[in-house]
């Protein structure tokens, strides 16, 4: 018997749109539902196993300054553990916006997969129409941000 409405939100399915869904009426709609089965599972033990590889000072790693705990992408770890973003947590600490917090061999990893998926292609063709020429005016112009103006270069 195939259900006619979703098992995570309620709402109908469209077995138009979505032939394989039997249950869902969306991929978000299994997915959030199958992370609610595993969160019991996999908080405690994961949790765990990942705070005591965490704890161990490594030299291909870099620390968090809030938990002083090691990570391959501190970025990555502040947004999901400490609620902020990553630029919020480089503008506390007074590191350079534009500069990753993660290890060289991380960021190695995510430009290949980045020039694999083609990115670059599709960047190249977007973005020639917003950059600016070398000496512009335009780049040095500041921008309100949240009601404050800030300079061009706190983008970036």
């Amino acid at each position: 018997m195939l259900l006619t409405h979703c098992k995570q939100c309620g709402q109908q399915i469209d077995r138009n749109a979505n032939k394989r869904l039997r249950s869902f009426c969306s991929a978000a709609c299994r997915t959030k539902s199958n992370q609610a089965k595993a969160q019991p599972y996999r908080s405690a033990w994961q949790r765990s196993h990942y705070d005591q590889r965490a704890s161990a000072p490594s030299a291909d790693k870099k620390k968090c300054a809030i938990c002083e705990r090691w990570y391959k992408r501190v970025g990555r770890h502040v947004s999901q553990r400490h609620g902020m973003t990553a630029r919020e947590y480089r503008h506390g600490l007074g590191l350079p916006v534009s500069r990753g917090i993660m290890t060289e061999e991380a960021s190695e990893h995510m430009r290949a997969l980045a020039y694999e998926n083609g990115m670059d292609k599709s960047l190249q063709v977007k973005g020639k129409n917003t950059r600016f020429k070398v000496g512009d005016p335009r780049a040095r112009i500041k921008k309100p941000c949240n009601g404050k103006t800030i300079p061009r270069n706190d983008y970036y």
